[in-house]
């Protein structure tokens, strides 16, 4: 298979803000030390919005299943200080890995015609 993207949307308080940058900080230690196959996991955000945004590209299917396996409580921290509004998936997943996040409202997106020349950019 080949790679698929994520883009997650959050809702975050303004009074968690600083404790939501430690665990998505602590959250990228984490796939730049055991995660060769993620290709991308990057924040976005636009100032004064409580919205984040995540940006996640996986080598395949295991990829992103290595990527829960090692920051799974990470993330259930994340998600016990922010809202997720917008899951989107780019891409084909095998079908264990949509099962495990079928109970987040994911929107799938077949890949039908393109170019791409993206280079992964680390902060």
């Amino acid at each position: 298979m080949a790679t698929v993207k994520f883009t997650i949307e959050l809702t975050v308080e303004h009074s968690q803000i600083d404790t939501f940058k430690k665990l998505a900080r602590e959250m990228n230690a984490l796939v730049r030390c055991n995660e060769p196959e993620t290709l991308q996991c990057q924040w976005f955000f636009h100032d004064g919005d409580d919205k984040w945004y995540l940006t996640e590209m996986f080598a395949n299917s295991d990829a992103f299943l290595k990527h829960l396996e090692d920051t799974g409580p990470k993330l259930e921290e994340i998600l016990e200080i922010a809202e997720l509004s917008r899951f989107e998936v780019f891409g084909e997943l095998c079908h264990s890995a949509k099962a495990v996040i079928a109970s987040f409202g994911v929107k799938y997106f077949t890949f039908w015609d393109g170019v791409s020349r993206e280079t992964v950019v680390s902060a």
